[in-house]
């Protein structure tokens, strides 16, 4: 089993648990609205906030494209990210945040590029 058989896996399980979890606590996401998102300021130094075990909580941004259910009630913005934790032991997505914002800075662009889902290490 190849690396990009070990992340594919990774993927499928945290897109998984996003889906399960999405359908459990719609509505319990937290909005900030920002005009740029930083991804040092707002993505970075939220999850150094967070209690996160090595290699039991997998730190994850997200674009909004993939949590279109949850956005009914939030602000209308051009721009959304949402970012949480996958936990791999216990299968579930915690600490979940949904920033939504008129544009991205340059470092989140590229850090997302064109996935729908990355895992920050």
């Amino acid at each position: 089993m190849g690396i990009k058989d070990i992340l594919e896996g990774c993927y499928d399980a945290i897109a998984s648990a996003m889906r399960q979890f999405i359908e459990m606590v719609k509505g319990m996401v937290k909005t900030i609205v920002t005009a740029v998102v930083s991804f040092k300021n707002q993505v970075v130094n939220w999850f150094k906030t967070l209690p996160l075990i090595e290699g039991r909580h997998i730190p994850f941004i997200s674009q909004r494209e993939d949590f279109r259910t949850l956005l009914n009630n939030a602000p209308r913005k051009k721009i959304g990210i949402f970012e949480g934790v996958y936990d791999e032991q216990t299968d579930e997505i915690s600490n979940l945040q949904y920033i939504a914002a008129d544009q991205l800075d340059t470092q989140t662009k590229q850090v997302l590029g064109n996935e729908p889902i990355v895992v920050l290490e």
